[in-house]
């Protein structure tokens, strides 16, 4: 029963009793045996990360193969060889070394000079210049900042919580709505430029992203998608 999981990789026992195989839950992958005349399913610990979301196309995952007498299961990892019994009981790791003399390509590290001093910007997101062309609002460093388009220095708005993204001028200049995953969804919020107001506008189910201002500042459109179809709605303020 798979029960949420993925199964992959089977290998069967040199008596044909016993199926191991690997599984993945979220984002672990485990090896573990079953008694294929009982039923009876036990975990025999971690397994090497399967490629299943990437190249499957070169293996999903290491091999492991039973030993002859079909009492353990002999398995790679973290660049060990492990012997685990198939009963469950203690995993031992098998010595080994080997001598290898492979030629080693040109090295591919550049130096670069690491910047002090103030932190810049350098990708800032979602800029819009304000309704009177004097200053412009952008995203960056984890929060909305506003500047003077004369190369003033840089306002942060006091913004806490996840970085805000997609920030819009009121009509009046003296808002801004943006969007912030905060609450760990998109949700649109509006800060008021000089009194520091902060007040949240949307709390919709499902993507809630894209505000824009009407003309007379009354009222705000934004994008909702619920179910993978963005649609555009407009409330009042």
């Amino acid at each position: 029963e798979a029960g949420g999981e993925t199964f992959f990789r089977p290998a069967v026992s040199p008596d044909g009793k016993l199926l191991a195989y690997a599984t993945r839950r979220m984002a672990e992958t485990r090896l573990r045996v079953r008694e294929l005349a009982t039923g009876v399913d036990r975990d025999l610990g971690p397994a090497p990360l399967d490629l299943m979301n990437g190249a499957a196309w070169m293996d999903l995952i290491p091999r492991y193969s039973f030993t002859p007498d079909g009492t353990a299961i002999l398995i790679a990892v973290n660049g060990k060889i492990e012997r685990r019994p198939v009963d469950g009981s203690t995993v031992t790791r098998i010595p080994f070394t080997a001598k290898l003399d492979l030629e080693v390509g040109p090295g591919t590290r550049i130096g670069f000079r690491e910047e002090t001093g103030a932190v810049r910007a350098k990708l800032p997101q979602g800029t819009t210049p304000s309704p009177d062309g004097k200053r412009v609002a952008f995203a960056a460093l984890g929060s909305v900042y506003v500047q003077g388009l004369d190369g003033g220095t840089a306002v942060r708005l006091p913004i806490a919580g996840d970085p805000p993204s997609l920030p819009g001028w009121s009509p009046d200049g003296k808002r801004i709505a943006y969007v912030s995953f905060e609450q760990k969804r998109p949700r649109i919020f509006m800060q008021n430029i000089d009194t520091g107001r902060r007040e949240q506008i949307t709390n919709f189910e499902g993507l809630n992203g894209a505000p824009a201002w009407s003309p007379d500042g009354n009222r705000l459109a934004y994008v909702l998608s619920k179910d993978g179809n963005p649609d555009i709605h407009v409330m009042n303020l």
